[in-house]
């Protein structure tokens, strides 16, 4: 079954919130831009009341007075998509499946007046959908109210993939639900490491000879 593909990044400045809104408009520039033809396709939703708004202008409004700790986080990006092989039946069912990512970032991120951008991009290399959701909570931004830890992250990882069943989609594999296998794989590297490096001395000794010593 393909999988539910769900990233976040934290934005620690408003320049940063900024750069979100100049990666939508300034399409030229993207390396990874494979089908420059779909870019008429692209689109952004966002709740009516920021409509004609620039998205620092967004982000101000959604913060009020709210205090900025120098430390702050201003905004997460959060990028939504899936495995390659289901791009043909998503693109079948394109609005119903943004619709049900803007339900979840709604219910996950207190409300739908915190994601001031999502945005749909057609021009790459696969259908995929971008976010910019401003962690207001309590009056205050706080981002670790929703971004705080891995046991936090597993379960909006799980929610979303929930969230995506309808369009053939699941979760990966959460390692913390099969400790087992993490050992296993932990095992496996560390004698992949292990071999390598008996290959790597060989090799250097049937080349330099014996005389060779190796610092630790």
């Amino acid at each position: 079954m393909s999988k539910a593909i769900l990233r976040f990044e934290k934005l620690k400045s408003l320049s940063a919130v900024s750069s979100f809104e100049r990666h939508g408009k300034d399409r030229s520039r993207l390396a990874n831009r494979s089908h420059p033809e779909r870019e008429e396709f692209n689109r952004e939703y966002i709740p009516r009341i920021y409509e004609n708004k620039t998205m620092v202008e967004r982000w101000r409004e959604c913060v009020g007075d709210a205090t900025i700790r120098s430390n702050a986080v201003y905004a997460i990006e959060a990028v939504l998509a899936f495995s390659p092989e289901q791009e043909s039946f998503i693109r079948q069912n394109r609005e119903s499946w943004i619709k049900a990512n803007a339900k979840w970032l709604s219910s996950a991120f207190n409300g739908s007046r915190n994601v001031i951008s999502l945005r749909v991009d057609e021009d790459e290399k696969t259908l995929h959908a971008h976010a910019l959701i401003v962690p207001m909570y309590d009056g205050k931004l706080n981002c670790k109210h929703f971004l705080n830890g891995k046991r936090c992250l597993i379960e909006l990882q799980t929610s979303y993939a929930n969230a995506m069943k309808e369009f053939g989609l699941e979760r990966g594999t959460c390692w913390m639900d099969h400790p087992e296998e993490l050992t296993r794989r932990h095992e496996h590297q560390k004698k992949y490491w292990y071999e390598k490096e008996r290959e790597d001395i060989k090799w250097v000794k049937e080349n330099y000879g014996d005389s060779f010593t190796f610092d630790r």
